[in-house]
């Protein structure tokens, strides 16, 4: 079992006492998921802005969520150890996986394109070119 999944004890003690008492412990515990989940919510929103968009407000929100809930927890850990195993790829193996996961966005995007169609909100360029795209006119 790898360290970080091994449960501690509490590192403050405040939130030792407050987990002592369990009508405190689940209030708190909403409280959490409720940040976490409205800091999640918002990066979603805030994703189509330039620069990093989201990315900043979906890794504080899962922070929240897996300082007090395993599962988020866990996905952090997973997410670290996949991005720690990344780092030690050869340059060649970076620019190959690089590809791929466009290539899946970008089928991906058809895919929704197929499915939903072109959306109101696309300029008129953007809609000629997508138009020309089998199945999707």
């Amino acid at each position: 079992m790898h360290r970080w999944l091994i449960p501690r004890r509490e590192r403050f003690a405040w939130r030792a006492r407050l987990h002592a008492n369990p009508a405190s412990s689940l209030a708190y515990r909403i409280g959490v998921g409720v940040l976490g989940a409205l800091l999640l919510i918002l990066s979603a929103l805030t994703g189509w802005l330039p620069g990093p968009g989201g990315i900043p407000l979906f890794l504080i929100g899962m922070a929240v969520l897996a300082s007090e809930f395993r599962w988020a927890h866990r996905i952090t850990v997973t997410v670290l150890m996949v991005v720690r195993h990344v780092e030690c790829w050869s340059r060649r193996a970076k620019v190959i996986g690089v590809c791929v996961f466009g290539g899946v966005v970008v089928v991906c995007f058809y895919i929704a394109l197929l499915v939903v169609g072109i959306p109101s909100w696309v300029p008129g360029w953007a809609v000629r070119l997508l138009s020309r795209l089998p199945g999707v006119g």
